[in-house]
């Protein structure tokens, strides 16, 4: 499955400058990158709240189960992306070896399609 089109919109996601218009950009990170502000030494105390946070570790846990789960039980993993609507997410799950990401309506299609989620 090619994701040329998903890594790229994730890796500019990435490299995206930050707006004071987006919820949980403090003034001092408007204006840089998420790449930037990292690399600058910012906690995670300076994030604006509320804020959500992810454990990368765990949900590379729970990815490897269920594409292990799914291949004991002789199923496809198609996870629903409405769940997250998260690019960086959706590349991770294909790239364990998803075979597509499944949306709820056309508003959520037309972001999967634009992203460049193949199926």
């Amino acid at each position: 499955m090619r994701l040329d089109a998903l890594e790229r919109t994730v890796a500019a996601e990435r490299e995206s400058v930050l707006s004071i218009r987006e919820k949980t950009v403090s003034p001092e990170w408007a204006g840089r990158t998420p790449r930037e502000i990292v690399a600058a030494g910012a906690t995670l105390a300076q994030a604006p709240t509320p804020v959500m946070t992810l454990d990368t570790r765990a949900l590379q846990h729970d990815l490897d189960e269920m594409i292990a789960w799914c291949a004991r039980a002789g199923v496809q993993f198609a996870p629903h992306g409405k769940t997250t609507m998260s690019p960086s997410m959706w590349l991770d799950q294909l790239r364990a070896g998803a075979w597509g990401i499944t949306v709820a309506n056309e508003a959520q299609l037309r972001v999967a399609i634009d992203v460049g989620v193949p199926r």
